[in-house]
């Protein structure tokens, strides 16, 4: 704010108006301005001047006990308190930075013995894991001798399975042998019956009722062989589902005590049992067709005996007619001896076994109603004869409908399923010339 100039009088004025008498006292807007603006020479000890200030608000200054700039200070505060007031403040500010360097000593001190004590207890707990990795070594020791051991009587329980898989491959053969050995037998017997209708041919009219007792007791003694050949058989398959019941129950007791570490191998076990008994329920099939072959073959025989017998009595063109007859169901009967010589003779020799074919799941395909799987090999001809045994996820093959029959041609084999498996299959071969 300017000086306003006031007028020069030798006595008081008393003002009408809201301004000081002596216009030097301000107010002013700062505390430098009013030292720049009030000349020294007009100055005197308890001199007044107003400053205006809208930050820390106005104040009231004095020139209190001189007139240089230093003496102008905020009215109404002694000078000396203000020394004893910066005093105080000096002595706290010591004080506060004397705790300050306390605090922050004892705060290293603090974080020495907090950092050894992190140290310990990290030295501790490393200790501690040293010792926790120990026992855990140990104990995947003791894991791994575990598996191993179970591994061991997975194996012997594998080798005593395929014993008893071997055993009842050496059985269905020489069952086979059997009936090859009674087909022979009835060939022979049907050769001595030739020889006797042929006996018969010159004495038709006295021995006709001796032959018919002797067609009728041979007839009877084949169906009697038959259904003692059918009661053995009833009796294989008694005894295998037995044996298959002791064995899933073998199975199961093992399943149990091993806790799922041999779970593949188990399901290659059941694979194994399942392809086994399908192969001894197709057998069975076989011999019941065989059965059945032999007692319409005998029938047909009787029938054709009986005929001929009749046609004797028309004359010597009826019986050579009917020696035709015999002859066309001896063929019948050797044809058939052939069939099923060739049906054994193809599991007889064992050519090759190849492990561990893994069957794709993409690569099944569906062919009208049926999924097939062409699977490729040098070693497998038209005359092949491959037994098919899953060893790792046999139950999606039980589940996809695999059959055990397939079909091998030049370099191929063709494999058979209801529905595309879930997963891969790994499968061991066996293939027979």
């Amino acid at each position: 704010m300017p000086l306003t100039d006031g007028l020069q009088l030798p006595f008081g004025i008393q003002p009408v108006n809201p301004i000081p008498v002596n216009t030097w006292e301000g107010p002013y807007n700062s505390f430098a301005e009013a030292l720049i603006t009030i000349p020294i020479g007009v100055r005197y000890p308890t001199m007044e001047v107003s400053i205006l200030d809208s930050i820390t608000g106005n104040k009231k200054y004095w020139f209190k006990d001189g007139i240089t700039d230093n003496d102008l200070i905020l009215f109404g505060i002694d000078a000396s308190f203000l020394t004893g007031e910066t005093q105080d403040r000096i002595d706290a500010d010591i004080n506060l930075q004397d705790q300050i360097t306390g605090l922050t000593e004892e705060v290293d001190d603090n974080y020495y013995v907090l950092n050894q004590l992190i140290t310990g207890e990290t030295a501790t707990r490393i200790n501690q894991n040293d010792a926790i990795n120990d026992e855990i070594t140990g104990l995947t020791s003791s894991i791994n001798d575990e598996v191993s051991n179970r591994i061991s009587g997975d194996t012997i329980n594998y080798s005593l399975i395929t014993g008893e898989t071997s055993n009842r491959i050496n059985s269905d053969i020489n069952l086979q042998n059997q009936i090859t050995g009674e087909t022979q037998n009835r060939i022979f017997g049907d050769t001595t019956l030739e020889n006797k209708i042929t006996g018969l041919t010159t004495t038709v009219g006295s021995n006709y009722n001796i032959l018919a007792n002797q067609v009728t007791g041979e007839t009877s003694n084949r169906i009697n062989q038959d259904n003692i050949l059918q009661n053995q058989i009833t009796g294989l398959t008694a005894t295998i589902e037995i044996n298959y019941n002791t064995l899933g129950d073998l199975i199961t007791g093992e399943t149990s005590r091993s806790e799922g570490v041999e779970t593949g191998l188990t399901a290659s076990i059941n694979n194994e049992t399942f392809n086994r008994i399908t192969g001894d329920t197709t057998n069975y099939n076989m011999i019941t067709g065989e059965t059945a072959n032999r007692i319409i073959g005998d029938v047909n025989l009787q029938n054709e005996i009986t005929d001929l017998t009749a046609t004797f009595t028309t004359g010597i063109e009826g019986l050579n007619s009917g020696k035709e007859n015999v002859g066309v169901a001896a063929g019948l009967v050797g044809t058939e001896t052939s069939r099923a010589e060739g049906v054994e003779g193809g599991k007889a020799n064992k050519t090759t076994q190849i492990a561990g074919v893994v069957l794709l799941a993409v690569n099944w395909v569906l062919n009208a109603s049926v999924y097939e799987y062409i699977y490729n090999n040098i070693l497998i001809t038209s005359d092949s004869y491959v037994d098919v045994i899953a060893t790792v996820n046999g139950n999606l093959a039980v589940t996809a409908g695999v059959s055990p029959l397939t079909s091998a041609y030049a370099d191929n084999l063709v494999l058979y399923a209801n529905s595309r498996p879930t997963g891969d299959i790994t499968v061991t071969l066996i293939i027979y010339q």
